[in-house]
């Protein structure tokens, strides 16, 4: 359900006994329990939620959810992470919302996620574009950080990445593929432009 990514050191010790009480850092799939982690891993500092295909459809709410519980407030976190694999669109701009309750933490956010058009957001240019300014606008620019990679299928394959870096406004860009055809879109062999049947 999770792995040990950080312990506590007493250099007064000098060795550091793998006990729950000395871990600090703690990466944990977002399906897992976490109303325990409080009561056994006092000292928790740094967490990484981690999504899993097997919770796929529910990220949002099993994040939101555990963001919002009192089991999170019980901590003592320094910086929350994400690893994020299986989001769509509008999933996210949930899981954003949430995140910007949790005020005085640092964040770093490594996500890919698939855009569908709802009634927010006609293309992923523009969802990309409400991103980058809720993340600028409504999330501390010296401790925020984020790494996101977008894609939506249609006719063709579109692709978009965000980055943040702390200190910095977003960046975002569309991925061109040079071996795409002007025609369809994709890397079908005809860059000559030849017409499509």
């Amino acid at each position: 359900w999770g792995k040990v990514l950080q312990v506590c050191y007493d250099p007064k010790q000098g060795w550091t006994p793998i006990t729950l009480e000395n871990i600090a850092g703690l990466e944990i799939k977002i399906n897992s329990p976490a109303n325990f982690l409080s009561e056994v891993i006092p000292n928790i500092e740094s967490l990484t939620l981690v999504d899993s295909e097997s919770t796929k459809g529910r990220q949002a709410s099993l994040i939101t959810n555990f963001l919002a519980s009192e089991t999170i407030s019980s901590f003592n976190l320094k910086s929350l992470n994400f690893k994020l694999d299986y989001l769509n669109s509008s999933q996210l701009t949930d899981v954003l919302e949430i995140i910007e309750t949790k005020e005085n933490l640092d964040i770093s956010a490594i996500i890919s996620v698939d855009f569908n058009p709802d009634d927010r957001f006609d293309s992923i240019e523009e969802f990309f574009e409400y991103v980058s300014d809720f993340i600028d606008e409504r999330l501390p620019i010296e401790s925020t950080e984020f790494d996101m990679k977008g894609t939506y299928e249609d006719y063709m394959i579109q692709t978009w990445n965000l980055k943040k870096i702390k200190g910095s406004k977003t960046e975002i860009e569309e991925e061109i593929d040079e071996n795409a055809c002007d025609q369809c879109g994709f890397d079908c062999g005809q860059q000559d432009n030849r017409r499509h049947y």
